[in-house]
C-alpha cells in the first residue's frame, strides 16, 4: 500500500523532533500491480524501497509468517499441558529414540537446545515417563550432554558458530549428581535392568527387543566414551583408546542397519516433538544455515565424529612418541625421541584434513595438551632434554636449569596447540596473536643472550648465522654463506645420524631464539595457507601470496640450518624432523615455481586468468580494484610489519623489486627475447627442484612409519610432477606453434586444488 497524502509525509519529515504521523488507511492505495510489473525489470541484488528505508530498518526486519523468525506466527503449546500417551508400543519407543538422537546431533552441529533436544515433550516431564526403556535412554542422553557442555566450556575452543552451550534453564544433570565417580557401576546396573525388562515383556518381538537394547547399549557406550576421553575416570576393561572407539563404532554401524529406521510414526513424532513449546525462549533472529538432521543424517554425523576421534588418536600417538631407528639404546631397543615441530605439523595436518567438529576439537584440547606438555615440559629434566636434543640441538650433558624461561615456553606451547583446536576462521584470526607472542619470546631470548655475551666477552658470536643488521635479501650475514651451504648439504645429502655440528658450540640460550623464529615463521605460513582453505583469495592474488610464503619459508629453513650447525657431535636430527625440513624446502621451491609461472601468464597475451577482474595482470588488477596496489598488499600482508626476531618484512616495493630483478636475471642469462618463455622455463626448473627435495624428504620420512609427514610429502610431490608436465607442454606449444590445437588467445588458466589444499595443479583450457 502507498499513501496519496504526500503533504502529510513531507510534514512529518520536516519536523524530526515531532512524533511520526501514521496516515489512516483511507490515504493508502494498493500498489501490488505496480510491484508485479516492476519486479520483472529488477536485476539480481536490486530491490524496491521507500526513501526512508535505511540499514537499521533492514537489520530490524523479520520474515513474517516464518515460525523460526516471527514469534507471533502459529499457536504456542505449553509442555506442561500436553497429554502424554499412556503407553508407547515398542516401535513408537524406537521412533522417539531415533528422533532424540537426530535432535542431539543437530545440537552438536550448532543448533540451540529449544530447537532440538528440548523440543521433545518428554524432556520437560522426565519424571512422568512410565516406560523404563525410554526413561533410561533419555536420562543417559541428558547425562552425556551435561559432560559435553562441561567439556566445551572448560576447554574454550568452540565458538558460538560451532556450539551453543546455553542451557536456557533446562534440567541437564550428570548421571550421579555431586559424585565424580561411580558411573560405571550405574551403567552396568542399567544394562542389566534393561536386558531383564525387555526379555520378560511378552509384547515385544525379538527384533524389537534387540533394537531397543541396541540403542540403550549405544547410549551407555557413548557416555563411557565421553567420560573416558575427558579423563573423569579410568577402569580396567578399557586398556586403549582404540578399543573403546571400536566398540562405539560397531554400535553406530549396527544402528545404521537397523530395519526400524524407515518405519516412522509421523503423527507421533509431530505430536511429541514441537518447537512451539519453547517459543518464549527463541529470539526473532534468522535461523542457522545448518538444517535440523533427520535420523539418517544424524547417524552419518555421528560416524564422522567417531572417525575424527580415531584419526586424532593415531595422530596424537605419532606426535607424542616418534621412534627413531637411527638411535638405539645400549640394549638394542629403538629410542623414542620427541620433536615439537613434528607434533605441530601433525596436529595442523589433522585439523586441515578433517576440519573437526566442536566436540572433537574440545576432546583434542583435553586429550592432547596435558600429556604432551607434561611429557615435553614436565618437572623431570629428562623430558625436556629429549626435546632439546631433537629440536634445539643442545648437548645432552648441559644443565637444563640454565635454559631461560622454561615456564614461559611451556605456556607458549600450550597456547600453540590450543590454536589448532579452533575452527579455521578462528585459527586465522588468533594466529596473529600467537605469531607476535613467539616473536616477543625470541626477542627476549636474544636480549638475554646478548647480555650474557657482553658479560663473558663473546659479543659478536661468529656462530650466529642470522644477522639483524644485514640488508641481504635472505636476511643472512654474507660472511657466513659458506657455512650455510655446508649445513644445507648436511641436511640434504647425508643420513640423519651424519647431520652433525661442524661449528664451535658457544651455548644453548641462542637456540631458543632460533626455535621461536621457526615457530613464528611456521605460524605466518599457516595464516596465509588458511586463506586458501577459507576461499579468501582471488586468483590475481596468488602470485603475491606465494611470494610471501616462500619468503618466510626461506627464513624458516635458514633457522633450521642454524640449529643443525650448532648441534654437538654426538647428536643428529630426528629423521622425521629432517623430512619436515626438506618438505619446507620443497614447498619453498613450489612457491617460487608458482610465482614465476603466474608472472609468465600475466606477461603473455595468449593466457588469461585476470581479465574477469578487469585487469591485464595481477598488479594492474589490484590497482583497478583497490586504487593502489600497495594498499591491497598492506591489507593482505601488512599485519606482520612489527616482527623483530630476525624476520624481515617484505613490503610491496620489495615484492615489485624481486619481480624486476628476477626478470633482469633471466634476460641476462639467455638470448630469448620473450620473457614469458624464460619465466616458464624457470618455473619448470623450480617444479623439478621441488620434486627432488620432496623425493628426498620421502626417504627420511619412510624410516619412521607410520607418521603424519609422509602423506603431505606425497601430495606436494604429485603437484610438482603434474605441474612440471603442464609447463613442459606449454613450452613445447610456445616454441612449436604448429602443435597448437586452438588460437593462443583462447587459453584459460584455472587452478585445481583437489590434489593439495594449498598448491594447485595448473589447468590450461582452450575455448
Amino acid at each position: 500500500m502507498a499513501s496519496n497524502d504526500s503533504a502529510e509525509v513531507a510534514a512529518t519529515k520536516a519536523s524530526p523532533d515531532s512524533p511520526r504521523v501514521i496516515p489512516t488507511l483511507q490515504g493508502w492505495k494498493d500498489v501490488t500491480e505496480s510491484f508485479d510489473i516492476a519486479k520483472n525489470e529488477l536485476e539480481l541484488g536490486e530491490m524496491i524501497q521507500s526513501q526512508d528505508f535505511n540499514l537499521y530498518s533492514a537489520m530490524s526486519a523479520i520474515g513474517l509468517m516464518d515460525p523460526k523468525m516471527d514469534l507471533g506466527c502459529g499457536k504456542v503449546r505449553d509442555a506442561r499441558e500436553v497429554q502424554l500417551p499412556q503407553a508407547l508400543t515398542a516401535k513408537q519407543i524406537i521412533n522417539v529414540m531415533d528422533q532424540l538422537l537426530a535432535c542431539e546431533m543437530s545440537w552438536l552441529d550448532s543448533h540451540t537446545l529449544p530447537q532440538t533436544v528440548f523440543s521433545c515433550v518428554y524432556t520437560h516431564r522426565l519424571s512422568e515417563i512410565t516406560q523404563l526403556e525410554l526413561f533410561t535412554f533419555l536420562r543417559l542422553q541428558l547425562a552425556t550432554m551435561d559432560s559435553i557442555i562441561t567439556l566445551v566450556e572448560d576447554e574454550k575452543v568452540a565458538d558460538e558458530e560451532d556450539f551453543i552451550t546455553w542451557t536456557h534453564g533446562f534440567q541437564i544433570r550428570p548421571l550421579r549428581p555431586g559424585q565424580s565417580d561411580g558411573d560405571e557401576e550405574t551403567l552396568r546396573s542399567i544394562l542389566k535392568d534393561i536386558d531383564e525388562t525387555t526379555a520378560r515383556d511378552p509384547e515385544y518381538e525379538k527384533a524389537e527387543r534387540d533394537a531397543i537394547a541396541l540403542r540403550i547399549r549405544f547410549r551407555v557406550q557413548f557416555h563411557r566414551t565421553v567420560r573416558y576421553f575427558t579423563g573423569h575416570w579410568q577402569y580396567d576393561q578399557w586398556q586403549s583408546d582404540g578399543k573403546i572407539l571400536a566398540e562405539l563404532e560397531q554400535l553406530v554401524n549396527s544402528w545404521s542397519t537397523c530395519p526400524f529406521l524407515h518405519h516412522v510414526d509421523k503423527s507421533l513424532i509431530d505430536f511429541v516433538f514441537d518447537e512451539s513449546i519453547n517459543r518464549h525462549l527463541l529470539t526473532s533472529s534468522p535461523p542457522r544455515s545448518a538444517p535440523i538432521f533427520d535420523v539418517s543424517s544424524a547417524l552419518r554425523y555421528l560416524k564422522a565424529i567417531v572417525n575424527e576421534l580415531k584419526a586424532f588418536v593415531s595422530i596424537r600417538d605419532l606426535a607424542l612418541v616418534s621412534p627413531d631407528p637411527m638411535h638405539m639404546s645400549l640394549a638394542g631397543i629403538v629410542e623414542n625421541r620427541h620433536s615439537l615441530h613434528v607434533a605441530v605439523h601433525a596436529i595442523q595436518c589433522f585439523a586441515s584434513e578433517f576440519k573437526p567438529k566442536a566436540l572433537t576439537r574440545s576432546l583434542m584440547a583435553r586429550m592432547m595438551l596435558p600429556p604432551y606438555v607434561s611429557l615435553l615440559f614436565g618437572h623431570h629434566h629428562g623430558d625436556f632434554i629429549r626435546l632439546a636434543m631433537t629440536d634445539l640441538g643442545l648437548d645432552p650433558k648441559c644443565d637444563v636449569k640454565q635454559i631461560e624461561q622454561p615456564g614461559k615456553l611451556r605456556r607458549g606451547i600450550s597456547s600453540l596447540f590450543k590454536l589448532f583446536c579452533r575452527n579455521q576462521g578462528r585459527q586465522r584470526t588468533n594466529v596473529l596473536r600467537e605469531v607476535y607472542w613467539w616473536d616477543r619470546f625470541g626477542v627476549s631470548c636474544r636480549e638475554v643472550s646478548d647480555l650474557d655475551e657482553a658479560e663473558s666477552g663473546l659479543r659478536g658470536d661468529p656462530a650466529r648465522i642470522l644477522d639483524l643488521s644485514s640488508t641481504n635479501q635472505k636476511g643472512l650475514n654474507p660472511s657466513r654463506s659458506k657455512q650455510i651451504e655446508s649445513a644445507n648439504g648436511n641436511c640434504e645429502a647425508k643420513p640423519a645420524n651424519d647431520i652433525k655440528h661442524s661449528i664451535p658450540y658457544y651455548g644453548q640460550k641462542p637456540c631458543l631464539q632460533y626455535l621461536s623464529l621457526e615457530l613464528t615463521a611456521r605460524l605466518m605460513v599457516h595464516h596465509w595457507l588458511l586463506g586458501f582453505e577459507c576461499n579468501l583469495y582471488q586468483t590475481y592474488e596468488y602470485s603475491a601470496v606465494y611470494f610471501n610464503i616462500g619468503y618466510v619459508l626461506m627464513s624458516l629453513t635458514n633457522a633450521t640450518k642454524t640449529i643443525v650447525s650448532k648441534m654437538s657431535p654426538e647428536r643428529s636430527m630426528h629423521p622425521l624432523r629432517t623430512a619436515l625440513f626438506l618438505y619446507d624446502e620443497g614447498c619453498r621451491w613450489l612457491c617460487k615455481a608458482f610465482l614465476t609461472a603466474l608472472e609468465a601468464f600475466s606477461t603473455n597475451d595468449s593466457f588469461d586468468y585476470t581479465s574477469s577482474y578487469g585487469g591485464t595482470s595481477p598488479t594492474s588488477t589490484c590497482q583497478k580494484i583497490f586504487g593502489s596496489g600497495e594498499l591491497w598488499y598492506e591489507q593482505r600482508f601488512g599485519m606482520f610489519k612489527g616482527l623483530q626476531n630476525d624476520l624481515v618484512y617484505a613490503d610491496h616495493e620489495s615484492f615489485l623489486s624481486f619481480l624486476k630483478m628476477q626478470e633482469e636475471s633471466l634476460q641476462d642469462d639467455s638470448k630469448e627475447a620473450d620473457i614469458s618463455i624464460l619465466r616458464l622455463r624457470d618455473a619448470a626448473d623450480s617444479f623439478l627442484t621441488a620434486r627432488r627435495k620432496l623425493e628426498h624428504a620421502k626417504k627420511f620420512s619412510q624410516r619412521c612409519t607410520p607418521n603424519a609427514v609422509t602423506p603431505q610429502v606425497l601430495k606436494a610431490a604429485r603437484v610438482a610432477v603434474e605441474n612440471s608436465l603442464v609447463i613442459s607442454r606449454l613450452l613445447t606449444a610456445q616454441t612449436h606453434p604448429s602443435t597448437l590445437t586452438a588460437k593462443p588467445s583462447a587459453r584459460k588458466v584455472s587452478f585445481n586444488f583437489s590434489r593439495h589444499p594449498h598448491f594447485p595443479v595448473l589447468t590450461i583450457t582452450c575455448t
